[in-house]
């Protein structure tokens, strides 16, 4: 990888916190009624720097186990975080007795199975106690795959897939689908918006160097989509032009777009600030509640306070995470390598 791509850093966190305007829903004067596309322009972009990242790389002979570990020590030391902040809001509601608390059977389920990226059965939704995490589990199926089956991945399979998933998107957006995807009777709205733009970022990187090399000012960008996230239009058709036209679009200006002011401090909050979000509004609110203030101060107080302190979290405890999180992979994989080779060399021996 010789190149890194600040401006799409920097849409990156702009779409982050579109998200999380969208979950206040209240905020005066500043909302974003349209934010939960940001998810598909999420799915998108991961495709593209997967692709940018790790293509070559397994081609070249990068073991699955090897792309595996590297994924997990990347993205599970911030969502281990928000399932333990979003397991203690769940047992403060308890304790206090609200109305909207999860049952100790809910509590105790999310706290376990959530924890290891996997689904809690006995609700609706996989990721209850953490919302948003629903579409991290989606991304990590799609990373999964693409690194199983990136050699057969060329330009014309993904064109194919590209066609038959965006028929299937048409129904999804005439049913008012486009936010769905995190629960169980939703699991096939979740697996065609995350083929259908994790595949269109992989097409996008493969043929990046055909595209003319069109600019736009990075400021002028950021503002249009943050504006195409904020939109309050809510009209299935707007819903499939975002994410077949005008994801797309500002993937290759922001990809061909030079670095902006703040660019890399809304990539660093981007992905702490989604995965963390759903849990501190819940005590931001709570907390305004007690104190006999607006419920939506409180949010955007404590998400304003968390995006600020960010880059302490990860240098003090995401980096170093990961680092370990690393070695302990590293280690076992190695193990296991010599083991699977011995077994192998028995099986022929037999």
């Amino acid at each position: 990888m010789t190149r890194h791509y600040l401006a799409l850093d920097g849409m990156r966190g702009v779409a982050a916190l579109a998200v999380v305007l969208y979950h206040i829903a209240a905020v005066p004067h500043l909302r974003a009624p349209s934010g939960y596309l940001a998810v598909d322009f999420f799915f998108a972009l991961s495709g593209f720097v997967i692709a940018h990242a790790y293509r070559r790389r397994l081609l070249d002979g990068m073991s699955f186990a090897e792309f595996t570990m590297l994924r997990i020590a990347r993205l599970y030391p911030v969502l281990l975080l928000g399932f333990l902040l979003a397991s203690m809001r769940g047992a403060a509601l308890l304790l206090l007795g609200d109305p909207g608390a999860p049952s100790i059977e809910e509590l105790v389920s999310g706290s376990t199975l959530n924890l290891v990226l996997l689904p809690t059965p006995i609700v609706g939704a996989y990721m209850f106690l953490n919302v948003p995490a629903w579409s991290l589990m989606f991304e990590i199926i799609a990373n999964l795959a693409y690194a199983r089956w990136v050699g057969l991945l060329t330009s014309g399979a993904l064109v194919g897939v590209l066609l038959v998933s965006g028929v299937l998107l048409v129904p999804v957006a005439y049913a008012g689908l486009f936010g769905a995807g995190g629960t169980i009777d939703t699991f096939h709205v979740g697996l065609v918006r995350v083929i259908f733009s994790f595949s269109m970022g992989l097409l996008l990187h493969g043929l990046r160097e055909r595209f003319p090399a069109l600019t736009l000012n990075p400021y002028l960008l950021v503002a249009l989509l943050f504006a195409a996230l904020a939109a309050p239009i809510a009209h299935p058709l707007y819903d499939l032009v975002f994410v077949v036209v005008l994801t797309p679009a500002f993937l290759i200006l922001g990809a061909n777009s030079r670095s902006f002011l703040g660019a890399k401090w809304l990539g660093e909050i981007s992905y702490p600030v989604y995965a963390l979000h759903y849990s501190l509004l819940s005590i931001g609110s709570l907390a305004a509640g007690k104190a006999g203030i607006p419920p939506w101060v409180g949010m955007v107080g404590l998400v304003a306070a968390f995006c600020l302190a960010t880059p302490l979290l990860t240098q003090f405890y995401d980096i170093p995470f990961r680092q370990r999180l690393r070695q302990a992979m590293g280690r076992a994989l190695a193990l296991a390598e010599p083991r699977a080779g011995a077994d192998a060399s028995s099986g022929r021996s037999a």
